[in-house]
């Protein structure tokens, strides 16, 4: 069985109105300013996804990842995992990463299972861990307190999201914080994970079969 461990396009155009001299009016004055180049705002879930070779609910149109970029990390059901190969990773005799305890310390790895429901057939990105400091996201990495992520991504359009089962003490102490995307359909998170740094992607799915992974 397979493996489980979870656009905006804005463009403005400036324009200014040109007074032409010559005219009874425009006499004395000068010329018109020239027309500025039209500028556009950046693409939103560029920014978001930043480093990341593919985004949170990315579509995968052959259902898997594992070939020349990505190594599969064996040990989900349900889902499937992908580390890429840019990391140095320890690799068996099928090109796969045996275990999660093979992965480097800093690394991104990528959750794919069906969606919305589990045993959909379509594969869907429904989860990313990164604990790498040298990947951006939101334009931070995961050296950014709580504060300076939750700035970042709630200037992308997210929603603070205030968890319902930690307490106050632990939120300080994870230094976590974990907004909601516009949408609803995918959350982002940052916090200390057994003394890593680390930002998380997910997108809830439904199991309505009640399978047993």
């Amino acid at each position: 069985m397979k493996h489980i461990l979870a656009i905006l396009l804005a463009f403005c155009l400036l324009l200014t109105a040109c007074t032409p001299g010559g005219n009874e009016a425009g006499q004395g004055k000068a010329g018109g300013a020239p027309t500025p180049e039209p500028t556009s705002t950046p693409d939103p879930t560029a920014e978001m996804q930043g480093d990341l070779e593919l985004f949170i609910l990315h579509e995968l149109g052959g259902g898997t990842l594992q070939g020349a970029d990505f190594a599969e990390v064996i040990g989900m059901f349900g889902g499937s995992m992908y580390v890429p190969k840019r990391y140095a990773v320890k690799l068996n005799e099928f090109g796969e990463v045996n275990s999660t305890e093979d992965l480097p310390r800093e690394h991104v790895t990528y959750t794919v299972t069906g969606y919305p429901d589990v045993l959909d057939s379509k594969q869907y990105v429904t989860g990313v861990e990164i604990t790498d400091p040298a990947v951006h996201v939101f334009g931070i990495t995961t050296e950014a307190s709580a504060e300076e992520f939750m700035a970042a991504v709630t200037a992308c359009g997210l929603k603070a999201v205030t968890p319902k089962n930690m307490s106050a003490a632990d939120i300080a102490r994870l230094d976590y914080a974990c907004a909601e995307a516009p949408d609803g359909k995918w959350y982002v998170a940052i916090s200390n994970t057994d003394g890593i740094r680390t930002i998380r992607f997910s997108a809830p799915t439904t199991n309505e079969w009640g399978v047993m992974f």
